[in-house]
């Protein structure tokens, strides 16, 4: 299991630190083709990792917003090909069924990627 989470990972930090061709430009506000990181942040947009925010019909990438627990596991089954679960109940008392994270925190769980706590907390909005 450790081999599997080590790759995991390392498939998922390669694929945002190398560079790729991109398709389309995703026309974040607060991103340019002058960033340093222009390529990644498209190249996850288009595989559907990350969609970053809309406020007032503009898109935005935030790039110096706190990243929390939900947001990662999402984008780590996002990137790792897994589907979601449909939940009809929840393991966790902090992650509601039927919420936006719901499936891909029970796919994460299911799949071994992350550890949960002793109170039956996820810790959905812990920030990394």
């Amino acid at each position: 299991m450790y081999f599997k989470k080590t790759s995991l990972m390392l498939c998922v930090f390669t694929s945002i630190f190398t560079i790729h061709s991109v398709q389309a430009n995703v026309g974040f506000k607060d991103v340019t083709n002058e960033d340093e990181v222009y390529e990644e942040i498209n190249y996850l947009v288009n595989l559907g990792v990350i969609k970053g925010y809309t406020e007032k019909g503009k898109t935005y990438f935030k790039p110096n917003n706190t990243i929390t627990r939900g947001q990662v596991t999402k984008m780590v089954i996002v990137a790792s090909g897994n589907n979601t679960l449909v939940v009809n109940k929840s393991s966790f008392s902090d992650v509601a069924v039927g919420s936006e994270l719901s499936g891909y925190v029970e796919r994460a769980i299911q799949l071994g990627l992350f550890k949960t706590n002793i109170k039956g907390n996820y810790r959905l909005l812990f920030n990394y």
